[in-house]
């Protein structure tokens, strides 16, 4: 892609596909996430769900390409150098995320048991839900965003990062809205930074979502036990050493 006079760079869709060679599939599937999303990281990037940077995401900015994209360019490059791990990252990339900590958590809970995940059905990221035909709304608004939103099991998953310091006017809207989305059948949970970083608690939401979309978890506990680790050292703490921090 032209950015200027004798100047190119690689398209979104390349540049995945050109990361497929060098990083890890994990890492893979974030990067593709956040292309596909509406949000970007710092070059050298020591995100953590709950702990404030001196280099911090951007948000509101718009999607560099898509899933469709994604697929489209790489099943032209069959036979090359990265192709597979490409393709197999492609299954666990959705569009729409809008922060670092959505798609972690969206990693967590979609991954495959061998990468450290729940292996549940992919959620839409960041669905609009109309609530103009709901006959008691307790609210003005016309619509809702669901961060995580498993429709057909009519579930909902709501990240607050500040969800214990938040205002009395936040929470009653918080209220109001989760009494909005439950009156069109749709049950919304709110997940902290806490639950995130607790290895325990974030079992206990993969188990109640697991129910709703009728997905029994089955998995070996030592062998998930040791991936979901390794995953949560690449996710949130994406810094050397980091191991040293888990039990």
């Amino acid at each position: 892609m032209s950015i200027g006079d004798e100047v190119a760079v690689s398209s979104p869709e390349f540049c995945f596909f050109q990361m497929a060679g060098e990083l890890p599939l994990v890492k893979l599937i974030e990067l593709g996430l956040e292309l596909c999303g509406t949000y970007s990281l710092p070059a050298i990037n020591t995100y953590r769900p709950g702990v404030e940077t001196k280099d911090e995401a951007k948000y509101n900015r718009p999607q560099l390409t898509n899933i469709k994209a994604l697929k489209s360019f790489t099943a032209r490059m069959k036979g090359v150098n990265g192709y597979k791990k490409a393709c197999r990252a492609l299954r666990y990339i959705a569009d729409g995320s809008a922060s670092p900590v959505e798609s972690i958590l969206f990693m967590f809970l979609t991954l495959p048991h061998s990468l450290g995940g729940y292996a549940l059905p992919l959620p839409v990221l960041n669905r609009r839900i109309n609530m103009s035909g709901a006959a008691d709304s307790k609210s003005l608004k016309s619509s809702y965003v669901c961060d995580l939103l498993w429709a057909k099991a009519g579930i909902a998953i709501e990240y607050d990062s500040d969800n214990y310091h938040a205002g009395k006017d936040r929470i009653a809207n918080d209220a109001i809205k989760r009494l909005d989305l439950a009156s069109v059948g749709i049950l919304e949970i709110t997940v902290t930074s806490r639950q995130l970083n607790s290895p325990l608690e974030l079992e206990i939401l993969a188990k109640l979502i697991s129910r709703k979309v009728g997905k029994q978890l089955r998995y070996k506990p030592q062998k998930f036990n040791k991936a979901s680790h390794d995953l949560r050292c690449d996710l949130l703490w994406p810094i050397k050493g980091a191991e040293n921090f888990f039990p």
